[in-house]
C-alpha cells in the first residue's frame, strides 16, 4: 500500500504556517503564483490558499533551490488564468513529490511568537457536504493522488503541525482497498468518507470531515502539467451544496 511521505505532511504543515502568518484576508489572484501560493483563488469557494509544494523546497517552493534546481531535481510552477482554473506544472525527480493543495481554514499567525491558531474550520459534516468535486485536465501520466488533512485543535504554539492531522489518502472501496488515481480528464468526485489513515505510526484515526482542512493532488513521478476548475461541494447523493 503506498502512504504519503512523511516529508510531505511537513512541509505542507511549515509552509501554510508562513503563508497565514501573512495574512490571508483579501483575494491577491495570482499576484503571489511566483512564489508558490495564491490567497483565496478566484472560482475556488471557501479556498483560504492554494499552496504549490515539493521535495526540493517544501512549502513554499519559493527558496534559492527552486529559482535555480539542481539537475534532475523537481520543479514546479503554479498559476492562475484569467478564466479561473488553478494550473500546475513541472516534473517530479526521482524519489520526489509535487503537489497543489487547497486549504479551506482560515488560520492566524501570531508573528511575534511564531504561533498560529485556527479562526475558522470548515464543517463539511454539519454542512452535508459529502463529496468534494472539480474538473481537472491532462491528468499527469503517472496518475494524481488524493491526500486529506483535517484540524485536531484550535491552537499550534510550537509548530503549524500541531494544529493538523494528515496522513490520509483516497482509497477505493475494494477489499483491500488500494490508493485511488486519477488518470482520465473531466468531472472527479472526492468522497470524504473514502480517506484513511496511512500514517501507522500514531495508530487508527478517523478522518474528521467536521473539520475539513485541506485537499492535495499529488504527483509521485513524471512530468505534468494540469489545471483545475469548477470546484463544488456535492451531497451524498450528488446534489451541489452551497456550504
Amino acid at each position: 500500500m503506498n502512504t504519503m511521505p512523511r516529508h510531505f505532511s511537513n512541509a505542507i504543515l511549515v509552509g501554510t504556517l508562513a503563508f497565514t502568518a501573512a495574512a490571508c484576508g483579501s483575494s491577491q489572484g495570482d499576484a503571489n503564483a511566483a512564489a508558490g501560493f495564491i490567497m483565496k483563488p478566484n472560482g475556488f469557494p471557501l479556498v483560504t490558499e492554494a499552496l504549490s509544494e515539493s521535495d526540493l523546497c517544501g512549502a513554499p517552493p519559493d527558496c534559492a533551490l527552486a529559482r535555480n534546481p539542481p539537475p534532475g531535481a523537481t520543479t514546479v510552477q503554479l498559476g492562475q488564468t484569467q478564466s479561473g482554473p488553478l494550473c500546475f506544472r513541472g516534473r517530479v525527480g526521482d524519489g520526489g513529490f509535487a503537489a497543489l493543495t487547497l486549504i479551506f481554514t482560515q488560520y492566524d499567525g501570531e508573528a511575534a511568537t511564531g504561533a498560529t491558531k485556527v479562526l475558522k474550520t470548515f464543517d463539511a459534516k454539519t454542512s452535508g457536504v459529502a463529496q468534494v468535486a472539480f474538473d481537472i485536465d491532462r491528468p499527469a501520466s503517472d496518475g494524481i493522488s488524493i491526500w486529506g488533512y483535517t484540524v485536531k485543535q484550535p491552537t499550534c504554539p510550537m509548530k503549524s503541525a500541531d494544529c493538523r492531522a494528515g496522513g490520509y489518502v483516497l482509497m477505493t472501496k475494494a477489499n483491500p482497498p488500494e490508493p485511488v488515481k486519477l488518470f482520465a480528464a473531466g468531472e472527479q468526485k472526492v468522497p470524504l468518507d473514502a480517506f484513511v489513515e496511512t500514517d501507522l505510526s500514531r495508530g487508527p484515526s478517523t478522518f474528521d470531515t467536521s473539520a475539513l482542512d485541506a485537499i492535495a493532488l499529488a504527483i509521485q513521478a513524471a512530468t505534468f502539467d494540469f489545471c483545475v476548475s469548477r470546484l463544488r461541494f456535492l451531497d451524498a447523493a450528488g446534489a451541489e451544496v452551497t456550504p
